[in-house]
């Protein structure tokens, strides 16, 4: 492990966080909470990891 803190793709941090910001997105969390919480610092990252197969879940109007 490189630090501390990494996350080996096999260890299921990751599966986690996506699991996580996925499912908060879905039950209508806010676009800009989630980028928030996952350390993006631009919404649209978040979009287009997480909202892949949802459809229009978590994405409020005005949020382009």
């Amino acid at each position: 492990m490189k630090g501390a803190y990494a996350a080996a793709p096999d260890d299921g941090v990751s599966a986690l966080r996506h699991f996580f910001a996925s499912s908060h997105l879905a039950a209508g969390e806010s676009v800009i909470d989630v980028a928030g919480w996952t350390g993006h610092e631009d919404p649209l990252v978040t979009i287009r990891r997480y909202i892949r197969g949802n459809g229009s879940a978590g994405v409020h109007e005005g949020c382009d």
